[in-house]
């Protein structure tokens, strides 16, 4: 079995005002020794034959059989490998603030319900580090610790608070939880979790970082989409989508199609093969919206007028892409007829 690794060395904080000071430091915060492998065990000997051949009768219903068996001696077993050294602990690590004073507590990020952060301003700080190489340079000679250390160099603080301007009202998303933080630069943030999509901006006054939110939606509802009426044919072919949710006067919503025709009857042409007529983004002007329903006048298609009649086999693929500021997602309906 191989020795286990050897613990690391300490981590060390020294308060101090006087660099000299800390010439007088002594450290020793080398990590622990590796552990020894274990010594590999000898091979036993193999088993030896007593007989070497034999045969065995059996008989059955007067009937009589006759099996011979073969016996060779065993393989000597190997001796075990001796296991491996454990890897050596790494060096402690050194850390320097200069002042004798304790650090005081830091509070870097905060999760609350958007409840909270609408009524409240939170209080964030973050002690702020910088690394430098040398540890052993600033200590007493002959110290032992890694050579990178950090030093205290000073700390940020600020207040953090959400405004809601947003059309929706704030309440179907109180139990939905933010994180604020503050950056190193003092810069403080809001982040919303994954299920509400926000748009918004930042205003400072002072110490108080205020997020203002003037566009909100439950992501899920970005994509509850559905067919409406499909009907028509010519240049009078038109298909609804219905936006189940309500949301659509908050997001931007685009259409990619995919449209294929086929000639002939599916029920009569199990072999029946349809072939892509239009493939692309919707063009602006032949989308229309009414509240939650979007009509899409895809008559007005730049394809062949004989594949818009009536009696047509069609297959349509319609990708939808809902946006609110950074966030997006894609749902797809499909559907398949005759015009």
């Amino acid at each position: 079995m191989d020795g286990g690794d050897g613990g690391n060395g300490g981590a060390l904080t020294v308060y101090y005002r006087n660099p000299a000071d800390l010439r007088q430091i002594y450290v020793d915060a080398r990590g622990g020794r590796g552990g020894l492998g274990g010594r590999g065990g000898e091979g036993a000997a193999g088993c030896r034959c007593r007989y070497r051949d034999w045969d065995v009768q059996t008989c059955s219903g007067g009937t009589c059989t006759t099996e011979r068996f073969i016996c060779r001696d065993g393989d000597d077993g190997h001796y075990g490998r001796d296991g491996s050294r454990g890897a050596e602990g790494q060096l402690g690590a050194l850390s320097l603030i200069n002042q004798t004073e304790p650090l005081l507590p830091e509070t870097p990020s905060q999760t609350q319900i958007l409840d909270v952060l609408i009524r409240q301003p939170l209080a964030l700080s973050r002690n702020l580090w910088q690394e430098r190489s040398g540890a052993t340079a600033r200590l007493a000679p002959g110290s032992i610790v890694a050579e990178t250390y950090r030093e205290y160099v000073g700390r940020v603080e600020g207040r953090v608070q959400v405004v809601w301007e947003a059309p929706r009202s704030p309440n179907d998303f109180f139990t939905l939880a933010p994180t604020a933080a503050i950056q190193a630069d003092g810069t403080t943030t809001v982040t919303f979790p994954q299920e509400l999509w926000v748009t918004g901006n930042y205003q400072q006054a002072g110490d108080l970082t205020t997020y203002v939110v003037t566009g909100a939606v439950q992501a899920s509802d970005a994509t509850r989409l559905a067919w409406g009426t499909i009907g028509g044919q010519n240049g009078d072919f038109v298909a609804a989508v219905i936006d189940r949710a309500g949301e659509s006067e908050y997001l931007n919503t685009s259409f990619h199609l995919t449209y294929r025709t086929a000639n002939g009857d599916p029920r009569d042409d199990r072999r029946l093969r349809y072939t892509t007529q239009y493939e692309g983004t919707l063009p602006a002007d032949l989308v229309t919206r009414d509240n939650d329903r979007f009509e899409l006048a895809l008559g007005r298609l730049p394809v062949s007028g004989r594949h818009l009649q009536g009696g047509t086999y069609v297959q349509m693929e319609l990708t939808i892409q809902r946006s609110l500021g950074s966030n997006a997602a894609t749902q797809t309906l499909s559907w398949q007829g005759r015009l």
